[in-house]
């Protein structure tokens, strides 16, 4: 179960979620930006990933948290 603890604007469209098992991130993909945005739950950073325009294909990598 989440906890509501906060609402940041992130602009664009926001949608998917995911959660790192430590919860110190929280991912969600931004259709209208063509990014993935990652917010650091500590301090409710927010960084942008650019993935490289509009695709119906889903690449796939590892990132370190």
């Amino acid at each position: 179960m989440l906890d509501l603890v906060d609402v940041l604007d992130v602009d664009g469209r926001p949608s998917g979620l995911l959660v790192t098992p430590d919860g110190g991130t929280v991912v969600a993909a931004d259709e209208q930006n063509d990014s993935i945005i990652a917010v650091n739950t500590a301090d409710m950073t927010i960084e942008r990933i650019d993935v490289g325009g509009p695709s119906r294909r889903l690449g796939l990598g590892r990132r370190r948290f």
